[in-house]
């Protein structure tokens, strides 16, 4: 008799359980496909200061030119923006890569170095 209550107790706790999963879980999605596309607004500053980004490249010839471009789509004034490129010893082709991303006309405006 006794286990028959606990067993009882037990899956009683079990479902329970699940259920404020399940419950949890559909309130943080929907929360999420609400919020998804939402773009935090930023008060735009009078003036922003500069800032210096570093890349350290070791053999990063494949994604270096991604990485420059994701850095300059940032929300940040491009004149305000110092990008630091560093190819630390490589054996592939990654400083060869910066230096094509620096010399590329839409580039002439970005700080480089």
């Amino acid at each position: 008799m006794v286990i028959k209550v606990v067993l009882m107790l037990t899956l009683v706790t079990i479902w329970i359980g699940l259920l404020t999963s399940l419950i949890n879980l559909f309130g943080a999605t929907k929360f999420w496909l609400k919020h998804a596309n939402e773009r935090a607004h930023v008060t735009p500053l009078p003036t922003y200061p500069t800032v210096t980004i570093v890349v350290p490249a070791h053999n990063e010839e494949l994604v270096i030119a991604q990485t420059t471009q994701a850095i300059l789509n940032l929300n940040y004034p491009p004149a305000q923006v110092e990008v630091l490129l560093y190819a630390d010893n490589c054996s592939d082709q990654t400083a060869a890569m910066m230096h094509q991303v620096v010399d590329r006309p839409s580039m002439s405006s970005a700080g480089f170095k």
